[in-house]
């Protein structure tokens, strides 16, 4: 017997709770209950959404190694100096060379300035900090470190780096002209 009205007015007339399951875990129609993709990935066809992206951005973030992060950089060992859990050494944003403000937590890779009027006094993630370093969007940050590194040691599975990689190409903003 369907359920008229939908699952909640069946069950809060005192309907049968198991009929209203029953009835609307019958319709198989892909539409109106859409099967979860793989790996939280979109199906193929569709472009990653922003919210997607931002999901891969913290799955690369949660992977990367902070010496070789920092290396990515171009700092060298003289120049970061690990305290109390944390790297600390120059910022490249405001053009520190006196004390070392920037401040790397390898626990939660996460940076911050610790001087106020800093751009990147705000807590971020490691890929932000790539990319406010060169200059350019997270998009070609994520790019960089995806050609740097490999899908593979980021932890990512081939659909994801493909998808990634895709929206990176989409996403870029073309070259500027140099005449």
């Amino acid at each position: 017997m369907p359920v008229r009205g939908g699952l909640w007015r069946s069950i809060g007339r005192g309907g049968d709770f198991s009929l209203a399951l029953g009835a609307a875990g019958s319709d198989n129609n892909p539409e109106r209950h859409p099967r979860p993709h793989a790996e939280g990935m979109p199906p193929d066809g569709r472009r990653m959404n922003d919210r997607e992206f931002d999901n891969l951005c913290a799955r690369i973030n949660s992977s990367l190694d902070v010496k070789e992060f920092i290396d990515l950089l171009g700092y060298h060992a003289d120049k970061a100096i690990r305290t109390a859990g944390l790297w600390r050494m120059f910022c490249p944003i405001h053009g520190d060379t006196l004390f070392r403000t920037l401040v790397i937590n390898p626990r939660r890779n996460t940076y911050h300035c610790e001087y106020s009027l800093c751009a990147i006094h705000k807590p971020a993630d490691l890929v932000d900090l790539l990319a406010r370093v060169r200059g350019v969007a997270r998009e070609a940050a994520v790019g960089e470190l995806l050609d740097r590194f490999g899908a593979q040691h980021l932890r990512l599975t081939a659909t994801q780096e493909v998808m990634l990689r895709e929206h990176v190409a989409q996403n870029l903003p073309p070259p500027a002209d140099m005449d």
